[in-house]
């Protein structure tokens, strides 16, 4: 029976060095990682939980060698099988942690940047200040920037692409309506070359000149229908052609505010064509017609 407690006693100690050293291996890779978590504290714990065990593995085999041959110490103390319980306990519980720690992705704290073999940056991750957005930035091999994926102080989300470091020559952003989707030439420059976006009414597409400036050329969607117009560099509409209330089409051509030539179907569906230096009259001193309307029958 002697033998028998000394057996169970040693079986444990067994068991005991071996999850110490299975949490050694387990604290050696926790260490690898960035700050304490909450697992190397929990860890930790189990290590002190193993000691006292051991200890008292150790005091039981102490007993069990003392006591001889002795009857009354044949019968193998009771604590061997708790601290065995204790110690298979333990070994379930590292095995789950260590499996919840498989399934968690890696940190790493930013701001930090990824370079190529010669030192050049590909990547760097960033946060709002010192000249860039919060956000990654990928550069190109002569370490301009080529792209952005990050978010503007409004706290939106924005894309970009460039080239050879040119203020971006493709912008896709969100926006409080909607999106929107900006390129400009390859010179670059404050104003986009094309832009579509979204407002209160819907869609809209915007054309620029080359060199920048006010668009020269706009289609979009109104609570009527669609609308196309033109402008002159000035940013002056010159010509428009739109859905009326009535589901009609009309086509304007003015300047500065002021009309000019009005064409349009009217309510009855006859046509109409009004001309002019500004609608609403005939001009004094003109003779010539300056309304022209369509009529039904022959």
């Amino acid at each position: 029976m002697i033998a028998g407690l000394s057996t169970s006693a040693v079986r444990s100690t067994v068991v005991i060095a071996c999850t110490v050293a299975v949490l050694t291996l387990l604290s050696t890779s926790v260490a690898s990682s960035q700050g304490v978590s909450g697992t190397e504290q929990q860890l930790s714990a189990l290590r002190q939980q193993l000691s006292a065990l051991d200890h008292r593995v150790k005091e039981l085999e102490k007993t069990a060698i003392n006591v001889g041959g002795q009857p009354e110490a044949a019968t193998p103390d009771p604590r061997i099988a708790r601290l065995e319980a204790e110690v298979r306990s333990l070994q379930s519980e590292m095995k789950a942690e260590a499996a919840s720690r498989e399934n968690q992705p890696a940190q790493i704290v930013a701001p930090f940047v990824v370079v190529d073999s010669a030192g050049k940056p590909i990547l760097r991750v960033t946060e709002e200040g010192n000249g860039f957005s919060r956000g990654i930035y990928v550069y190109d091999s002569n370490t301009l920037i080529a792209g952005h994926l990050g978010v503007m102080q409004d706290g939106t989300g924005r894309v970009y692409v460039t080239r050879k470091g040119v203020l971006p020559v493709v912008v896709a952003a969100a926006t409080s309506d909607g999106g929107t989707l900006a390129l400009t030439s390859a010179a670059g420059g404050s104003n986009s070359a094309l832009k579509l976006s979204v407002d209160a009414s819907g869609g809209k597409v915007q054309v620029f000149p080359r060199g920048g400036g006010s668009a020269q050329a706009e289609l979009k969607a109104t609570p009527n229908g669609g609308e196309f117009d033109v402008y002159n560099k000035q940013g002056e509409a010159v010509g428009w052609l739109e859905a009326t209330s009535g589901g009609n089409g009309k086509f304007t051509i003015g300047r500065a505010g002021k009309i000019y030539v009005e064409a349009a179907v009217l309510q009855n569906g006859k046509g109409m064509i009004i001309a002019g230096p500004d609608v609403g009259g005939a001009p004094p001193g003109l003779v010539i017609p300056y309304y022209l309307e369509g009529r039904t029958g022959h």
